[in-house]
Order: C-alpha cells, then sequence, then structure tokens
C-alpha cells in the first residue's frame, strides 16, 4: 500500500467530501502553498501554469477560482449566487459560470504573482481578504457577511485550496510583519523553496499531458467521490463528507510527531518564536497529506468503501511535511539575504501594482530613484525578466496630448 503515493494529490480535487475526524472537529485536505523562488531561473509561473493545463485536462477547469477578487467578489462566487449583471454576459461566460456552482464553495485558487494577494491584505479596500482566506483554511460549515447595499451572503461548507508563485524579494516585506505570524498568516502556508540551481533548459519539445496523470485524477473527482446533487431550486447540495480512517498505529506516529513539534522543540529556544504558530500546525498539515494520498490508492484499488491512512501514507507525508518545515526557514534566510536585484523587482512590482492604467519605464525610474543612464537600463532589465515570466504585460497607453507610450501593467490573469 502507499506504492504510487509518490504521485502528489492534488488537494482541490477532493473538494470536501474526505475528511478525518478528531475529537469535536474534521480536518479537510485542503492545503494553502507558496512556490517561493527567484524570478526567471526557477520558471515558477511557467511551472504553475503547466500545473493548471493537467487539471483542465482532467475536467476540473470549473473548480478553479478567478485570479484576481476583492473580498465582496470572492464571496460572492464562494455562494454561487447569480450576479446581477448575468443577462448581460457572452454565452461562453454563462456556461462556466454554470459548471462553476456545482462546486461553487469548493473551489482552487491559482495566482502567478501571490505578492499580490499579500499585498492586499494591507490594503483598506481589500483588507476584508485576510480573514476571509485565515477563516476558510478550516474549511467551516458555513460563514456569512451582511453589508448595506449588498445584502447577505453565505458560504456554505466551504474549502479552499491555494498555490501561488512568488519571489523572496517581494514576500520580505510581509515575512517582517510581525501581526502575520501572530494571526497565523504563515501557519496556514506551506512554503516550497529551491535547494540547488536548476540545470539549463531551453524550449521544450510540445509537451503532451498524459492520461495515467489525469484519469486518476478525473477519476477520483467525478467517479470515486460524491457528486452534489440538484436541490431543485436552481441549487445543488454538497454530498455528505466520507469520514476517513486512521488506524491506531498511524494515529500514535502523528501524535508523536505533533509532541516533537509543538511541544518539545517549543519548550526552550531551538526554534525562533516567529515559528511558533507554523510548528503548531505541521502535524495537521502532515495528515492532511496522508489523507490525500491514501485518496489517491483508494481510488485507484477501488477495494473499500472510504480510504484508509497506512503507515506508508503516514510516512511519505511526513517526509514532506519535514521538507515543507526546512522551506520555511530557508525562505526566512532567502529573504534575509536576498540581493539588490530582487529588491528593486520587488519596488518594480509594487510601482506597477499601484498604476492599474499602466507606467512606463521611464516613470517608475522617477519614482524609484532611477534616472541615470546605469538606473533606467537596470529598470528595463527588470521590466524584461518580469515580462519573460508573464507577471507583465506592454502596451501602448493612449496620452490627451502627445503620442502613445510604451506602458507596463501587472498581466491578465
Amino acid at each position: 500500500r502507499g506504492a504510487r503515493a509518490h504521485q502528489h494529490p492534488q488537494p482541490g480535487a477532493v473538494a470536501r467530501r474526505l475528511c478525518l475526524r478528531v475529537s469535536t472537529t474534521a480536518i479537510y485536505p485542503n492545503v494553502y502553498a507558496l512556490l517561493t523562488a527567484p524570478s526567471t531561473l526557477y520558471r515558477k509561473s511557467t511551472g504553475l501554469r503547466l500545473g493548471e493545463d493537467v487539471l483542465k485536462a482532467a475536467g476540473l477547469r470549473p473548480f478553479l477560482l478567478p485570479t484576481r477578487m476583492t473580498p465582496e467578489s470572492m464571496m460572492k462566487e464562494l455562494t454561487g449566487r447569480k450576479p446581477g449583471d448575468y443577462e448581460d454576459w457572452e454565452k461562453e461566460d454563462k456556461d462556466n459560470w454554470k459548471a462553476e456552482r456545482q462546486f461553487a464553495a469548493q473551489r482552487m485558487w491559482m495566482i502567478e504573482e501571490a505578492g499580490s494577494l499579500l499585498e492586499s491584505f494591507d490594503r483598506e479596500f481589500t483588507a476584508g481578504l485576510l480573514p476571509l482566506v485565515l477563516d476558510l483554511w478550516d474549511c467551516p460549515e458555513e460563514r456569512s457577511t451582511l453589508t448595506t447595499g449588498k445584502g447577505r451572503h453565505s458560504v456554505r461548507r466551504a474549502y479552499l485550496t491555494i498555490c501561488g508563485a512568488t519571489t523572496p524579494a517581494a514576500l520580505k516585506p510581509h515575512l517582517a510583519n510581525r501581526a502575520h505570524w501572530g494571526n497565523g498568516l504563515w501557519a496556514r502556508f506551506v512554503v516550497v523553496t529551491p535547494t540547488k540551481r536548476p540545470p539549463w533548459k531551453f524550449w521544450p519539445e510540445p509537451i503532451k499531458i498524459p492520461s495515467s496523470l489525469t484519469g486518476p485524477l478525473a477519476d477520483l473527482t467525478f467517479k470515486r467521490l460524491p457528486v452534489p446533487t440538484s436541490n431543485g431550486s436552481d441549487g445543488y447540495e454538497p454530498p455528505k463528507p466520507i469520514s476517513i480512517s486512521c488506524p491506531p498505529p498511524v494515529w500514535q506516529r502523528w501524535e508523536a510527531y505533533a509532541k516533537a513539534l509543538e511541544y518539545d522543540l517549543l519548550a526552550g529556544d531551538q526554534v525562533p518564536s516567529r515559528f511558533n504558530a507554523s510548528y503548531g500546525r505541521f502535524a495537521t498539515i502532515a495528515i492532511k497529506v496522508a489523507l490525500l494520498l491514501a485518496a489517491v490508492d483508494w481510488a485507484e484499488d477501488g477495494k473499500t468503501a472510504s480510504p484508509e491512512i497506512s503507515l506508508a501514507h503516514w510516512a511519505r507525508a511526513q517526509l514532506i511535511a519535514e521538507s515543507w518545515r526546512v522551506s520555511l526557514h530557508r525562505l526566512w534566510h532567502f529573504a534575509e539575504h536576498e540581493g539588490r536585484d530582487d529588491n528593486l523587482e520587488a519596488r518594480v512590482l509594487r510601482r506597477i501594482r499601484n498604476g492599474p492604467e499602466g507606467i512606463t519605464s521611464r516613470e517608475i525610474g522617477q519614482t524609484l530613484g532611477k534616472t541615470s543612464p546605469d538606473g533606467r537600463r537596470e529598470i528595463d532589465q527588470v521590466l524584461g525578466r518580469l515580462k519573460q515570466d508573464g507577471v507583465i504585460e506592454q502596451f501602448q497607453r493612449k496620452s490627451r496630448r502627445g503620442p502613445a507610450a510604451e506602458a507596463y501593467r501587472l498581466a491578465n490573469p
């Protein structure tokens, strides 16, 4: 058992239909993850887009959330409530929305530049997104908001998975924000950082996504797990989650791991205090991974009514969780020692985000004090890397006076 568990399953595919019941709560296998590495060299955005292509090839496109959302628009997406301007939409958009309603509150959020999400937590008009993201990690049964003018919105049986990509430079100011260590933001995210420089690879041959990858994923999503049913009033009723079995040998090892991280290591000064909340959640994250690995085997075997976590699943899950724990410390080191170019990249991106109508290279140089020929050259090099990574796009910005100018803005999701 667990021989096939070397393949990392997709937590979003479970969509709150599997859980491990412990004491008075239920643990669902959703995961918040950040792929973190310096720009260009590691091709983070390319990898993220390839992962999204796999999901779409397996038929999971309706599970994907829009890339950029305000707190209000996110709540509306998760409720499945028909938008007021729905009748003005194009047919393809209407068809997509109808497909998304079946799993309206059980979604995946793929973000190519996750730094923009973190920055939104500190902006006044999107600050409400932070408590929403924190709350949805626990997959609550129901959460409601009531606003003047927009009325009441209720998200029922929520299940949010996040996967984003960013750089240590973009994360640095947010890692320095003590509030995010205290409120549990970083404790909810696993970070994946590189361990070595990647080998050079030019454009590969066209990649065909194998059915051996998409087939099991589709089977788990649409065949093995129960699907929502129509409630007779233009909506869907989510199925009751299947409870996963955790045998005593697995439970004992899970408890030992939790005690080592949450009690023994935190008893002295072996762990920096900023990591305390993260250490308090690694054991929960590990059992989530074990649950997902068990689901993969169960979907292929089909021999039992529900998945069961084996010792092989737990062993693999603990190794994965430990690699993420090492990555957390490595990320802090990267952020502390990142170079001048990375600092400049973060500042350039911040300036572009603050100019939604577009900004020119010259205007960026003026605001960042880079007006000399060398300074302008540095700005252009950073813009070139960000454009190559697909983070920003170049366009002709029209002017009321004079000719159009070459400007930059964040790339469309």
